[in-house]
């Protein structure tokens, strides 16, 4: 936007300055070196003093801008030009700003043109700003939804679970010389609460497989186990040294987890695939996931023409956790997703940092 700004006045230089009471930053800039920075936010500032257009025709006629060490030194900005951003409540969130090394004026057209880039600004920050709050939404309630998943799980082992055992405990007693109806009955009780106990071990396994407290290493070795056992695919796992993987958060743990969940879940249903590769590998950036499979593979372009929300799901779990997709896949060639992660965020700055 900075850039089209520029162009649009024929001007060598074009700043969007965001200004509040709590902050004030460069969002952007077109044709200003880095250094400066922070000697062109004080005009930014000053700019923002106003809801109005600013126009400085030449700087060295205005009272203020005259002083500044930006007009009186290199880069001796002689035009100055600040075009208001009004938020949807009329406040002011910064300016979109214009210099040149020469004294000029802008058309009328211009300026207006440059308030229609303004309105446009100010439009796309407020997209940004409302998607990152969904994404810290989706992060809020992905942690929230795992610790419901733990407390059930726990409830259902520390009450349930341990009432099942007492139950079997008193009935195998039971089964002392007695009629032999009567033992016939009593082992068919305990073998349906043989059942019972197998189908709550299941589920709390699904809602919060105890695992997940021994690391990334355990839990990921558990989960393609249990694959290969019930989907009867030869699974090859490359988890290297346990240690590499403790600075990971529980948050973050868990997020790969759920990510390989689903990953094995899309082969399972869709791959038609006979052998699946995991290589867990730790990096000076983070944690890298590697998961592939031998399948039939898919088109691109095909992913992005239909909805593929296991996909959807995984890229939004990374983009809350600063982590990242790269899906390699053609027909016939098989599929393998990248999934990084980034080691150095606390659980609190995952779910808070903006």
């Amino acid at each position: 936007m900075t850039h089209l700004a520029a162009q649009l006045c024929s001007a060598p230089a074009a700043m969007l300055a965001l200004v509040n009471p709590h902050r004030q930053y460069l969002k952007s800039l077109s044709g200003i070196d880095q250094p400066d920075r922070d000697r062109l936010l004080p005009l930014c500032v000053h700019a923002a003093q106003t809801k109005q257009s600013l126009l400085v025709e030449d700087t060295l006629q205005h009272d203020w801008f005259s002083q500044h060490s930006m007009v009186t030194s290199a880069p001796h900005i002689r035009f100055f030009a600040a075009i208001p951003l009004l938020g949807m409540n009329g406040d002011l969130i910064g300016n979109l700003c214009i210099i040149d090394h020469q004294p000029r004026t802008l058309c009328n057209w211009q300026i207006d043109t440059l308030q229609i880039l303004a309105r446009q600004s100010m439009l796309l920050l407020e997209h940004n700003r409302q998607q990152n709050n969904l994404r810290l939404l989706a992060a809020h309630q992905a942690n929230i939804k795992e610790q419901e998943r733990q407390r059930i799980a726990r409830d259902l082992h520390d009450e349930l679970g341990q009432n099942l055992l007492a139950l079997k405990m008193d009935l195998t007693m039971l089964l002392a010389p007695s009629d032999s109806k009567v033992q016939k009955r009593l082992n068919d009780a305990i073998n349906n609460l043989n059942g019972v106990v197998r189908g709550l071990r299941n589920i709390i396994n699904d809602l919060r497989p105890p695992v997940l407290e021994l690391g990334l290493s355990a839990a990921v070795e558990w989960q393609l186990r249990q694959f290969e056992r019930n989907s009867q695919l030869h699974c090859i796992l490359d988890a290297g040294d346990p240690a590499h993987y403790n600075t990971l958060t529980a948050i973050q743990v868990a997020t790969l987890f759920r990510i390989l969940q689903e990953a094995l879940n899309n082969i399972r249903c869709h791959a038609q695939a006979h052998t699946v590769r995991l290589r867990l590998k730790r990096t000076e950036q983070g944690v890298e996931m590697l998961i592939s499979d031998d399948g039939i593979g898919f088109s691109i372009e095909a992913l992005t023409k239909f909805q593929s929300y296991g996909l959807i799901g995984i890229r939004e779990r990374l983009r809350s956790s600063h982590g990242k997709l790269v899906i390699e896949t053609a027909p016939g060639q098989g599929t393998t997703l990248l999934v990084t992660m980034p080691i150095a965020e606390s659980d609190e700055k995952l779910l808070t940092e903006r």
